[in-house]
């Protein structure tokens, strides 16, 4: 008999499985917890330093976040198409740069915003490719 009820009898998925399933829940605690909530705390400090809007400093997430929707099909279909590594490499790579740039971005709005939209999106390709590498 196949079905949820039975996936776990098998021992050699449930070795895969359970450690996937661990880290997904793990990752997915960190990703909510910097990605998201970090911005909550740090903008009425930015808002007094910068004299920027509550929505001037949390815009560039939000339009991230829309864009990393659709952004989740097409890095998965690359790392499909390539292999994780070949594509979580370079996101890596560019999600260093970014908060390299976003540390450096000291009040002038454009680099923050730019910088903070990658930073954004590019935990996209991590989460992805940490996924398929756990999984494989």
């Amino acid at each position: 008999m196949k079905g949820p009820d039975n996936m776990f009898k098998n021992k050699a998925f449930a070795k895969h499985a359970i450690p996937v399933l661990v880290f997904g829940v793990l990752y997915f605690f960190i990703f909510a917890g910097l990605q998201n909530d970090h911005i909550n705390a740090l903008q009425p400090a930015m808002a007094q330093l910068y004299g920027w809007s509550e929505i001037k400093i949390t815009n560039p997430i939000t339009i991230a976040g829309f864009v990393s929707i659709p952004f989740v099909t097409i890095v998965g279909m690359c790392m499909v198409r390539w292999g994780a590594t070949k594509v979580l490499f370079p996101s890596l790579l560019a999600l260093g740069g970014s908060t390299l740039l976003l540390a450096n971005s000291a009040g002038n709005y454009t680099i923050y915003a730019i910088a903070l939209f990658l930073v954004r999106l590019l935990v996209v390709p991590v989460q992805l490719g940490s996924f398929m590498l756990c999984n494989s």
